[in-house]
C-alpha cells in the first residue's frame, strides 16, 4: 500500500518567481533544478524540517490545452506498485491516469 507522499506539484506563472519565494521568504532547499527543455525546468524543493515530502514548481504554460485549469498532482510512495494498484482497485477506487515511475 502507499507508503507516504513522496511529492507534491504546485502549479505556477513564473518559475524564478516561485522558486525565489519558496526559498528566500519559506526556507525551502532546492533538491534538483533541471533544465529538461528551453521552456521546462524541473524544481523540486524541500522544507528544511522534511525528512520525505518535497515540492515541485511546475510551469502552469506546459499545461496541455485539453485541460481546463491545472489540477492538483500528488505523487505517492510505495515499495510494490502493482500490488498497491491491485489493492486499491479491490477497494474501490478508479484510475483516470496512471503514471508510475520505477526507481
Amino acid at each position: 500500500m502507499i507508503s507516504g507522499i513522496s511529492s507534491i506539484i504546485i502549479f505556477v506563472k513564473d518559475q524564478n518567481e516561485a522558486l525565489a519565494f519558496w526559498v528566500e521568504k519559506l526556507n525551502f532547499t532546492v533538491l534538483k533544478d533541471i533544465v529538461l527543455d528551453p521552456k521546462l525546468r524541473w524544481i523540486q524543493i524541500i522544507h528544511h524540517d522534511s525528512k520525505d515530502t518535497s515540492l515541485i514548481l511546475y510551469p502552469k504554460s506546459m499545461v496541455t490545452n485539453r485541460m481546463s485549469r491545472p489540477l492538483s498532482t500528488i505523487i505517492f510512495e510505495t515499495l510494490d506498485i502493482k500490488s498497491t494498484i491491485e489493492q486499491m482497485t479491490k477497494n474501490g477506487v478508479s484510475f483516470l491516469m496512471c503514471q508510475c515511475i520505477l526507481n
